[in-house]
């Protein structure tokens, strides 16, 4: 009986279409268009979502910046991370002492030309970091090549790992492994290539990027211009003949003097070292909170922070008087800076 009925509908259905075929073909095509519609739109979505979580990975998922603060003078300020706030022992002590913290990476930033051979290329970053740093930006496949160690820091070591557009920009897409190149006259040489990223969220190429043990740029790179200007400096004050001199033994140096060259090889290590960034790394998004907490009182009770002393509540930085240099008797104003990278979200 069902059969019976599930036939005549169909009959009386095709009756319908070949009496009016126009209006069949309309309605046929009406339906076809609205899911198909609909599947494209729900494909656009999740295309769009994979993108930008893509993107976000690229960067560095639940990671958390810590930048020194505002440094003024006379009512001037100088920008955020003019301070010279941020050591290497409180990238060790994060490290150390918070729980929701998974990695740590410490910076030092450095701007100039790299030279390979007859080519130059000015990259859009040069750190000076740890073997942290991959583990901490996500980018732990290395395209060939390995990562400087910890040995590679303590001693300073004139090797470096750089991005694809260097590899074109200095190389000409050949590999660059073993090969030597010159940032600000200091040679490196090229242990290996990164995976390519591509560009950032904000349209920042990812890939024009040197990284250096940071010790190296610090005390090498960073402190080599400062040794070639101070002797330019005193081989010309030398040469300046003064009738007023009327003890020109008295400016003999009985040892010899160090070269450019000898100071930029032999770096002498200061007692306070700074940085200009410590890079964190937690565990989850769920814990990035918690992970600002602990950093936060890591820092005041390193930097000797008084705890009456409340946050700035109106950007997103934490202002705080520190108390230091006792014998001094006085008193600095530095500041700490957090900024997320995980989406949109500014945390205080």
């Amino acid at each position: 009986m069902r059969l019976l009925r599930l036939l005549r509908i169909i009959g009386t259905a095709l009756m319908a279409i070949r009496r009016n075929p126009m209006r069949a073909s309309l309605t046929m095509l009406g339906i076809i268009i609205g899911v198909a519609s609909v599947i494209a739109m729900m494909e656009i979505g999740q295309g769009s979502q994979a993108a930008i979580e893509k993107t976000i990975a690229s960067m560095g998922a639940n990671t958390l910046m810590v930048l020194p603060g505002t440094a003024a003078s006379g009512g001037i300020s100088f920008g955020a991370g003019s301070n010279i706030t941020l050591t290497p022992e409180d990238s060790v002590a994060i490290a150390r002492e918070c729980d929701a913290v998974s990695n740590v990476a410490m910076l030092v930033r450095v701007r100039g030309q790299v030279v390979a051979g007859n080519r130059n290329w000015v990259p859009m970053s040069i750190y000076g970091t740890t073997p942290e740093y991959l583990d901490v930006r996500d980018w732990n496949n290395l395209s060939s090549g390995d990562m400087f160690t910890e040995r590679d820091i303590l001693n300073s070591n004139k090797v470096c790992v750089i991005g694809q557009t260097i590899v074109r920009s200095l190389f000409d897409g050949q590999s660059p492994i073993g090969k030597e190149l010159r940032i600000r006259n200091v040679t490196f040489r090229v242990i290996g290539v990164l995976s390519s990223k591509g560009a950032n969220m904000m349209g920042m190429d990812q890939d024009d990027i040197v990284l250096a043990p940071w010790t190296t740029i610090k005390y090498r790179v960073s402190g080599s211009s400062s040794a070639i200007s101070s002797a330019g400096t005193s081989d010309t004050s030398s040469t300046v003949n003064s009738l007023n001199n009327l003890y020109p033994s008295s400016q003999l140096n009985l040892y010899p003097t160090q070269s450019a060259t000898q100071a930029a090889d032999n770096p002498q290590l200061v007692r306070f070292t700074n940085i200009d960034q410590i890079i964190v790394a937690t565990d989850s998004a769920e814990k990035t909170d918690q992970a600002i907490e602990q950093i936060t009182e890591t820092l005041r009770r390193r930097h000797r922070l008084m705890p009456e002393e409340p946050a700035d509540a109106g950007r997103t930085a934490c202002a705080f008087d520190f108390v230091c240099d006792a014998h001094a008797d006085r008193r600095r104003r530095r500041d700490y800076e957090y900024h997320a990278c995980f989406g949109n979200r500014a945390f205080p």
